[in-house]
């Protein structure tokens, strides 16, 4: 669902027709291939499996409220901190966050 949301904005936003950013599936992530470059859409639990994050230019991190850290470790709390520290730049987004906020105050701040 949200890699439709993203398609519509891609073509609303930054006039990339969604004919263009039909994706592909590639090792358990989706990947749309553009001439300048190339955007993936993966879950969370695929990020958990990637040893470095250094290969992106930006990491957009959707409903970021979710990333709390109400579970063990390897959950999307630590995934939160492994991201910010190691990639380039991470941009968190949430439509939650002037609401009551119902995820960690660390994704929050």
């Amino acid at each position: 669902m949200l890699l439709s949301q993203w398609r519509q904005e891609f073509d609303t936003h930054l006039d990339i027709p969604e004919a263009r950013t039909i994706p592909r599936e590639v090792d358990g992530r989706q990947e749309i291939s553009l001439r300048w470059g190339r955007i993936e859409f993966a879950t969370s639990q695929a990020l958990l499996q990637q040893e470095s994050f250094s290969q992106y230019d930006l990491i957009i991190l959707d409903e970021a409220h979710r990333y709390s850290r109400g579970q063990a470790s390897g959950g999307w709390g630590d995934l939160f901190e492994r991201l910010t520290e190691g990639g380039n730049a991470v941009l968190a987004m949430s439509g939650s966050i002037d609401q009551d906020w119902i995820g960690d105050a660390t994704a929050r701040d």
